[in-house]
């Protein structure tokens, strides 16, 4: 059993994420969907499930990996369960707004000066970020204090050495991953001895970049500075934060921020839209589970931009589809899966 939980490498977000967004579209399209999602319990029943889906092998686990277990400690569980129901109380709260049953009882919040408000509700984004990255200190200082490449890593900082340029058409497990294979190039300008220095700092960049895209004025989620600090306070994250391999997974959440925000308006943002999605879509097979989203989206929008991002992600998609048919992947020595 996977001491990690049913959601693996913070693959938890991006599931809960699209999940997200498959509600928000069949609610505005009426019928009985509409009001049973309306509804403002929902949230409330939806909430054990994701607790169990979260933590339920975590606590269940009869053999638990000592290396990983430790960084499962109660204060992240306390976190995530006060986060769940925050989350819930918050879409309860709007359900009620307009649904057609009667608004529950709420205790009235404290009045407190508006100033102090503005600033619990929407944080300046210099302090996100330096939150964002205090976090992830605490959670890994090891990569802090003693940088080192994990697992595969090693093998993008070994082909960058062998291949040079031709690492960039190297599959691994299957398809492609864009964001390593940069990260591994530019490590190859300085010092050997700050080769593990780069990797860290490059992944730390990459997450603070996709905690930037939630606090654009772009992103249409609400409370964007508490949904920015999410990315780094998801449990069960230890083989995530600060390595290359599994930057892909932070990512994919770019690829789902990129997904729901608002159309570019000027030649910098269309510039960083076409660069961001090439990038994200080239680095891990994501770009397949969202390319179906992205077109819908055209079809939706009928604007230049979402069909221009929809066509960026279907390339990806496909050159990824290519190499996992073209290097499909031995079994497990064990014949099991993991």
């Amino acid at each position: 059993m996977d001491p990690l939980g049913l959601m693996r490498e913070c693959g938890h977000p991006l599931l809960i994420a699209i999940v997200a967004i498959a509600c928000v579209t069949a609610a505005r399209h009426g019928g009985w969907l509409q009001r049973v999602l309306a509804h403002p319990a929902v949230p409330w029943l939806q909430l054990p499930e994701t607790w169990l889906m979260l933590w339920l092998t975590t606590l269940l686990n009869p053999r638990p990996w000592a290396a990983d277990y430790t960084q499962l400690d109660w204060l992240m569980f306390a976190i995530s369960a006060v986060a769940l129901a925050g989350a819930a109380w918050t879409l309860m709260r709007a359900r009620s707004a307009w649904s057609e049953l009667p608004a529950p009882a709420t205790v009235p919040l404290p009045d407190f000066p508006s100033r102090l408000r503005a600033f619990a509700t929407n944080p300046p984004a210099w302090i996100v970020l330096a939150l964002g990255a205090i976090v992830l200190a605490w959670r890994r200082p090891d990569q802090i204090h003693t940088p080192q490449l994990w697992a595969e890593d090693g093998v993008f900082f070994s082909q960058a050495y062998a291949l040079g340029i031709r690492a960039f058409g190297v599959e691994l497990a299957g398809y492609f991953h864009l964001a390593p294979r940069v990260i591994a190039a530019l490590s190859m300008l300085g010092d050997p001895a700050w080769v593990p220095h780069v990797f860290v700092g490059a992944t730390l960049t990459l997450t603070l970049y996709v905690m930037a895209q939630v606090l654009s004025p772009r992103c249409p989620l609400p409370l964007r500075g508490w949904a920015a600090l999410s990315i780094v306070l998801v449990p069960d994250a230890s083989e995530v934060i600060l390595n290359a391999l599994n930057i892909q997974w932070i990512l994919a959440c770019g690829g789902v921020l990129l997904l729901i925000s608002r159309e570019p308006a000027r030649r910098a943002e269309w510039l960083h839209d076409v660069l961001s999605a090439v990038f994200i879509g080239l680095t891990g097979p994501f770009c397949v589970l969202l390319t179906p989203f992205f077109a819908a989206r055209a079809l939706i929008r009928r604007t230049r931009a979402s069909v221009v991002l929809t066509g960026i992600f279907a390339l990806c998609a496909l050159a990824q589809t290519v190499s996992i048919v073209l290097h499909p992947q031995p079994p497990p020595a064990n014949g099991t899966f993991d």
